[in-house]
């Protein structure tokens, strides 16, 4: 019971700032994506604060003297104002630095860049072939329009001799080339936390070799404009640096700029280390990732060459591993009939998290024509699944890309026999019972196979290709590859038969009868999808972690969102 005015002030000081404390925590969580619920929030929080306000200044002159509304009014706003900046949600993954006008952040950059939606590439090169080649390509990307894509953007350029520094002022600038040919990075580079020598690259208090090694940053802070990012891709050797940005340019397009992490260092295009800034633009301990040690060449042949990542597979394997890969090469050149296929790599990965941090792709094994190599994970989880990709390497450099997406994907698995672990036939067969399986105008709709299943797909695509291979032999089969050429009623006359050949699969591929298993009472949570990149997303440490503390607290199943 409230005995007197004083209390009262006291009770209800109390009660309003919890009150304020969950109103904004509660906006700040459910509805900080996007600035329609910023804005939003800021409206609700506004009314909501107004009509308080107004209520207790009410309440309060019951109990007190009209002299003292005045001073009420004013202790009320000043308790609202202190709740709500003390509550103010902030950023993701970071805390609101205390002197927020002097430093930037993550948001402020991002605003910018989505305001803007423009680069200006500045590149500096001295070799006169090296300059034709930049502006090449840039010339190529600068003609490309924005597309709706939120990553796209309108890429002009300049060489270096062409721009002063003014345009750190007003443009959002990404730096290409050489340290020592493009003297923005050179003379920028002192106001962030990394350092290019000849020897070693400088990030933060940590050092690492430089082996030709290239540095990509974005974004920070431009050193004109804080509000502004600005990007650097560069290193010690020019041309290394020009070919791994062509690199970004043809795979990403209008999308180069981006990287998985604010810093990455590759050597010989791959990504070897890498991490976060802290909110204060400096290196953030928690994310930082050291992959230059623990990589090792295990095997190096006129055919074959395999890197070895952080002990993914023993040296006593490596044998039974040659024999594998070479078993699943002769296999498809005696398909096709043409054996000229260059030197393959094959990089062998502990999990799922390093191979997605090192590749930028956290699929169980993809490959890469540009270098030639295969990415796959190695260990007990995918010991017995194989899904082809090394076959679809090699089909890629002996008869190339079918215009057809089923022909592409099914192909190289058509060689499996352990695609998802008990061959895409037996997968076939359930799907059959299920119902679940496509036309052959569905199976040929590029962009229908778009929208399905990459599971569904893959299966039916090299359950489609045993068909095809079936019904008009090699031969037919690779002449139609590239360009395959089928009328209506063609395709109508294909289908009756491959609905006969998929009635057949489940009597070919019973299913395996396992018992059920009785379930206990289930307590668990929706384990959500909330990190933003790899090293905090699914497949990382950081989910293995927080699965843990589930068990810990009793949880026995997991749903996923």
């Amino acid at each position: 019971m409230v005995k007197n005015s004083k209390d009262f002030m006291k009770r209800w000081q109390l009660d309003y700032k919890v009150k304020i404390q969950f109103d904004f925590k509660h906006h700040a969580v459910a509805n900080h994506k996007t600035p329609f619920f910023k804005l939003k929030n800021a409206l609700v929080s506004f009314r909501f604060y107004s009509f308080a306000i107004l209520y207790y200044s009410l309440i309060i002159s019951w109990f007190m003297k009209r002299k003292y509304l005045l001073v009420t009014l004013f202790v009320i706003v000043g308790i609202v104002g202190f709740a709500g900046v003390q509550y103010l949600p902030t950023s993701e993954n970071e805390g609101v630095s205390v002197t927020l006008d002097s430093v930037s952040t993550r948001r402020d950059l991002r605003r910018s860049f989505f305001d803007k939606r423009e680069i200006l590439v500045v590149y500096g090169a001295k070799d006169p072939n090296l300059q034709q080649l930049y502006q090449k390509l840039l010339e190529e990307l600068s003609k490309q329009e924005l597309t709706r894509s939120r990553r796209s953007v309108k890429v002009s350029f300049k060489s270096v001799a062409e721009v002063d520094q003014e345009i750190f002022k007003t443009s959002i600038v990404y730096l290409v080339g050489a340290v020592n040919e493009n003297p923005f990075i050179k003379k920028y580079m002192a106001n962030t936390p990394f350092q290019i020598s000849e020897t070693d690259i400088t990030i933060g208090t940590k050092s690492i070799p430089n082996n030709n090694s290239i540095l990509g940053v974005c974004f920070y802070p431009s050193p004109l404009d804080s509000k502004l990012p600005f990007a650097y891709l560069t290193g010690t050797d020019a041309k290394e640096v020009f070919e791994l940005f062509a690199d970004k340019v043809a795979e990403r397009g209008q999308s180069f700029y981006r990287q998985n992490l604010e810093y990455e260092v590759y050597e010989q295009k791959e990504r070897l280390v890498m991490g976060d800034f802290n909110t204060r633009w400096g290196i953030e301990g928690s994310t930082f990732f050291d992959f230059a040690t623990g990589t090792r060449v295990l095997l190096d042949t006129e055919e074959f060459k395999f890197i070895d990542h952080q002990k993914a597979i023993d040296t006593a394997d490596v044998t039974k591993k040659l024999r594998e890969v070479k078993a699943a090469k002769a296999k498809v050149v005696n398909f096709v009939g043409n054996g000229n296929v260059p030197k393959i790599t094959y990089n062998f990965y502990t999990c799922t998290e390093e191979k997605g941090l090192m590749t930028g792709n956290t699929d169980h094994s993809t490959f890469d024509p540009a270098t030639n190599a295969v990415h796959t994970i190695v260990n007990n989880i995918y010991a017995h699944n194989n899904i082809g990709r090394d076959n679809a390497l090699v089909l890629y450099n002996l008869i190339g890309e079918s215009s057809k997406t089923i022909f592409n994907v099914g192909l190289p698995i058509y060689f499996t026999d352990t695609w998802q672990m008990k061959g895409y036939k037996y997968w076939a067969a359930r799907l059959v019972e299920s119902e679940n399986t496509y036309t052959v105008a569905e199976l040929l709709d590029n962009s229908f196979l778009e929208m399905e299943s990459s599971l569904i797909r893959d299966c039916m695509a090299s359950t489609f290709t045993d068909f095809l291979v079936k019904t008009w032999g090699k031969d037919r089969y690779l002449i139609q590859y590239k360009n395959i050429s089928l009328s209506d009623a063609e395709i109508k006359r294909l289908n009756v038969k491959w609905q006969q050949y998929l009635e057949e699969l489940p009597k070919a591929h019973p299913k395996i009868q396992k018992q059920a298993k009785t379930l206990p009472y289930l307590k668990g949570f929706n384990f959500a999808h909330e990190g933003y990149s790899i090293y905090n997303g699914y497949g990382s440490q950081k989910a293995t972690e927080s699965l843990l503390k589930q068990k810990n607290m009793g949880s026995n199943a997991m749903a996923i969102a």
